[in-house]
């Protein structure tokens, strides 16, 4: 990444300790401004330390400002969202569905400038080059895996996953030299939300030590709130399931060539397995496997 983040910095405290902020409802875990009830209060207090520590500090000073807060206090923990995260925030603040900006146009227009030039700045700022590569790797990814009717298992499809292969080594030896360099995945802060997950599926689709390489990056973007929760538990199941040992989280599935349909891949425990999914942003194990039309094989352990 690119980006020169003293001079950032004190572009941000020259221009934005003066920027009110407000906002809408909640999307993806982050709250955005609605009513002002006392169960309002109380859902923001709730979920002030819940998440990521991106959208902890996003939260944070959105609850303080539907608690009315000294506006000197809002834009503390403003600050501290906008020099963690500048990239996540601006884009909160300047796309759907966060339309924050289109909500400050009855606000001072001086000030609203000052906002709109900081994000700006953030976004002229990132590594095009970077982002340029993850675009190429997202269309390579994909090149037979969007297509159910090319899925490597179907008679006649091993010259096209002969090239997904080659494609997926392009990607992987791509995505190395970047990550190698920067010592950090390249998720939301260094290309946008919209491209934070396409290294992970490079990741993903590659073989056991590479995953395992970069298993500890992958692990500090989710702490940073570059990457979500469910890929730690995506990434550990497919490790373990490429050492023919059970998958923690249930996100494995196999397709069963004899029952012509995908079956789930053996798991470690099926005891308050809902529960450990839930903490890992995965949806119920039955509506997973209802959603991929998968089954769990007679003899595998549900108990």
């Amino acid at each position: 990444m690119s980006m020169n983040y003293p001079v950032q910095k004190l572009f941000f405290l020259a221009c934005i300790l003066t920027v009110l902020m407000t906002s809408g409802q909640q999307v993806n875990g982050q709250i955005m401004r609605a009513d002002t009830s006392p169960e309002r209060y109380q859902k923001l207090i709730s979920e002030i330390d819940s998440g990521d520590l991106y959208t902890s500090l996003h939260n944070r000073y959105i609850a303080y400002y539907h608690l009315n807060a000294p506006q000197d206090t809002v834009l503390k923990y403003l600050r501290q969202v906008l020099i963690h995260s500048p990239v996540q925030e601006c884009s909160a603040l300047q796309n759907p569905p966060f339309p924050v900006l289109s909500i400050l146009k009855d606000y001072d227009s001086f000030q609203l400038s000052k906002l709109r030039r900081f994000c700006d700045s953030i976004h002229r700022n990132m590594d095009s080059t970077v982002i340029r590569a993850i675009v190429a790797m997202d269309e390579n990814d994909g090149k037979y895996r969007a297509n159910a009717a090319d899925a490597p298992w179907i008679k006649g499809n091993e010259s096209k996953w002969q090239q997904q292969n080659l494609l997926d080594s392009t990607n992987q030896r791509v995505l190395s030299e970047i990550m190698d360099r920067t010592g950090q995945y390249p998720g939301a802060e260094v290309v946008g939300p919209e491209l934070k997950k396409v290294a992970f599926q490079v990741i993903i689709h590659a073989d056991l030590p590479y995953q395992e390489k970069y298993l500890p990056m992958v692990n500090e973007a989710i702490k940073n709130g570059q990457l979500g929760k469910n890929s730690y538990a995506l990434l550990v199941d497919r490790i373990n399931m490429r050492k023919d040992q059970p998958q923690q989280f249930g996100t494995q599935l196999v397709w069963s060539a004899q029952k012509n349909r995908m079956e789930l891949y053996k798991v470690q425990s099926f005891t308050n397995i809902d529960i450990l999914r839930k903490n890992y942003n995965l949806p119920p194990l039955a509506k997973y496997l209802q959603d991929n039309d998968a089954a769990i094989p007679a003899g595998l352990d549900s108990k």
